[in-house]
């Protein structure tokens, strides 16, 4: 399922989709310009919803932006068509209506209005305004990747992958999600990484993998930071390192991400790399255990039961592993039922 948030349509252990698109225009970056066939009042009415909607030069009114923007779609504006659509969706000065939004993006999208197409395949994938209609989503999303608007590209890549809409094709998965990446979209660089580390639709090859992470790690993506650290931490496609996987992980530790915690917390337990460091390591399980991370809550409850940088605690580690069994590790069923009775 998409969601405006960043989209989680997972890959495996990956999460994806991105968000709608903002104060932007048609496309990425560009804005869409009216119709040639628009009357000059739809432009001037158009001007004034986006005056309103910013605070330019007057006071920030979404009402009134929703107005403007209303006046001049229904003389055929296609980026006030867009603009009102995105009202609709959000719930911008005025009622959040899905339908609406979706009649109104598809008012634009006829018009060819590439980030109107994307709303439209957005609302059709998540069924929202409508049915849900993943062959629907897919005809609009490769309208709009077609002319190169990157989140309709990279969303396209999630329906192939997953046979939604239509039969499942990680080429055309890889092949939209390549033309994303190219434009720095770390969520498609991520993806990328993930089909040549599973060689999923491609050979296996753990130095496109390591590129792929490499290049939306730097971006901050989690997901890949992470990813990065295990192939670091493995020598895979590139030298070991235990230096840069710890770098890696602690970046994703450091943004919450509860698996890159707990690596962090294996590493320092380990000394893999690193000085060995039970406190260390019981620092970050605390973390990702709270995040209720079964594999942190197994460890953090060995840690308690022996004593491993903390003090020993027979009853906290028994619910620590009983919270692990409970999340389906299944060594933490066994050691729970090996600790001394209450």
């Amino acid at each position: 399922m998409f969601n405006s948030a960043r989209c989680c349509l997972m890959l495996a252990a990956l999460c994806l989709m991105c968000p709608s698109p903002s104060w932007g225009g048609a496309s990425a970056g560009a804005a869409q310009p009216a119709s040639k066939a628009a009357p000059e009042d739809a432009n001037a009415q158009y001007e004034r919803g986006v005056h309103h909607a910013k605070g330019l030069g007057m006071p920030r009114d979404l009402g009134a932006a929703r107005s403007c923007f209303e006046q001049s779609a229904a003389q055929g504006h296609a980026e006030a068509q867009f603009r009102l659509g995105q009202f609709y969706e959000q719930g911008l000065g005025g009622p959040q209506d899905y339908a609406a939004a979706r009649a109104w993006y598809k008012k634009a999208a006829l018009q060819g209005h590439a980030a109107a197409q994307y709303g439209l395949g957005f609302l059709y994938a998540n069924g929202l305004g409508g049915s849900q209609d993943d062959a629907a989503a897919r005809t609009w999303f490769e309208k709009s990747a077609s002319q190169g608007f990157v989140f309709a590209q990279y969303s396209l890549g999630i329906l192939y992958s997953k046979g939604r809409g239509g039969p499942q094709d990680y080429q055309l998965a890889k092949l939209w999600w390549e033309k994303a990446a190219a434009q720095g979209y770390a969520s498609a660089q991520y993806n990328l990484a993930v089909l040549y580390a599973r060689g999923r639709g491609v050979p296996k090859d753990d130095a496109l993998a390591r590129h792929w992470y490499e290049l939306a790690a730097e971006q901050g993506d989690v997901l890949a930071q992470n990813s990065l650290g295990v192939l670091c931490a493995q020598g895979r496609g590139g030298p070991q390192d235990a230096e840069a996987a710890r770098a890696w992980w602690e970046k994703a530790a450091r943004q919450g991400y509860a698996p890159a915690q707990n690596n962090l917390g294996a590493m320092y337990a380990q000394g893999q790399g690193v000085p060995q460091s039970f406190e260390t390591a019981v620092h970050w399980w605390e973390k990702a255990a709270d995040q209720n991370d079964a594999r942190a809550q197994f460890s953090l409850g060995i840690a308690y039961a022996q004593g491993l940088g903390v003090q020993k605690d027979i009853e906290t580690a028994r619910t620590l592993l009983e919270q692990a069994c409970a999340g389906g590790e299944q060594g933490a069923c066994t050691a729970a039922k090996e600790l001394p009775a209450h």
